[in-house]
């Protein structure tokens, strides 16, 4: 079945959760830390939101710069050339920039740069993650600069983080501001929080995309073709014990009201998964998915930030390419 698709998007990465192993090894070496770092892909135990949080922790720590940040990006870019996806979205943590004092523009110069050599393969877009752990006003100087972040790759603001702090009429104007600017605007709900919550946030933020929404899965499901594209995360989902196990997952009511879906990897690295593991649990739990291939694509186009720059990249012919000069630009920068 999923022979009829041999080319692919991913909308919804969090460039924390593409920290992988040889990042972390490479920070532990650099680091002042006594204590031995846990194994960084484990099975975490259902539920066991601490466990993610400390995975996340290790991620932080590596991305205290731009050229962090760059080594980071263009790892899984070539991993998502070599498995066909053309064109991908990658969320950055307006958290860590605030945190390590990284300037927003140089850390995208500097990773437009390290992607240069794999623009013929796939093209990236990127989202500015901003937290609700932050109050309204630590998050406005972002709107200063939107004008700059669309010509470095930048299409959409999203809303994530502690979805309990979650304040959508608070931070509703930089949406607003977000939309003037030509800007998508997208968001986490019903990950961690109550219907009430989850819905209050979509319905205030009005969001292009949402990602997760298991908790308002029944309301998604009665909004049908009308609803936001959703961003499909099951590795995510149940490892963090959103769903008891992936017979609970809404994704067949979502098929059947015709919602419109597109499956991603959320935080790869931290759930050793990939965008080929998701869809072939895809494939054996939800097999009719791939009996729609048009629409597939249409909802793949229809989510994109970046509409016309995910059309070219999934017409486009591509050629498969070697990546070991990459690689060692890659060391270079982790060494």
């Amino acid at each position: 079945m999923m022979s009829k698709l041999n080319k692919f998007c991913e909308l919804h990465v969090h460039v924390e959760g593409c920290v992988a192993k040889q990042h972390i090894e490479s920070w532990w070496s650099r680091s002042e830390f006594l204590f031995p770092p846990p194994a960084f892909v484990s099975n975490i135990k259902r539920g066991k939101f601490d466990q993610f949080l400390e995975h996340l922790r290790f991620g932080y720590n590596f991305l205290n710069s731009a050229e962090a940040f760059a080594s980071v990006v263009t790892l899984y870019a070539i991993n998502a050339a070599e498995r066909g996806i053309r064109y991908a979205e990658l969320q950055i943590n307006y958290a860590l920039i605030e945190t390590w004092k990284i300037d927003l523009k140089e850390l995208l110069v500097t990773v437009n740069l390290s992607l240069k050599r794999l623009e013929s393969q796939i093209c990236l877009r990127f989202i500015i993650d901003l937290p609700w752990q932050f109050p309204a006003n630590m998050l406005t100087p972002v709107i200063d600069q939107f004008d700059d972040l669309k010509n470095l790759g930048v299409g959409a603001v999203s809303m994530g983080g502690d979805e309990s702090l979650a304040r959508p009429r608070e931070v509703s104007f930089i949406f607003q501001e977000a939309r003037n600017a030509g800007l998508k605007v997208l968001c986490h709900a019903g990950e961690t929080t109550s219907y009430d919550t989850a819905k209050s946030i979509v319905e205030t933020l009005e969001p292009h995309r949402v990602t997760h929404a298991i908790s308002i899965a029944d309301w998604i499901t009665s909004l049908g073709t009308e609803a936001p594209v959703i961003d499909v995360c099951i590795s995510s989902n149940i490892a963090l014990g959103i769903i008891p196990d992936i017979s609970k997952h809404p994704m067949q009511a979502w098929l059947d009201a015709g919602v419109p879906l597109c499956i991603s990897t959320d935080d790869p690295a931290i759930f050793d998964t990939d965008l080929s593991k998701e869809y072939g649990l895809i494939e054996k739990f939800f097999p009719n998915f791939f009996d729609q291939t048009d629409n597939i694509y249409m909802w793949w186009l229809k989510g994109a930030i970046d509409q016309k720059g995910a059309q070219r990249a999934l017409d486009k012919d591509y050629k498969f390419f070697k990546a070991e000069k990459i690689f060692k630009q890659i060391r270079k920068l982790t060494d």
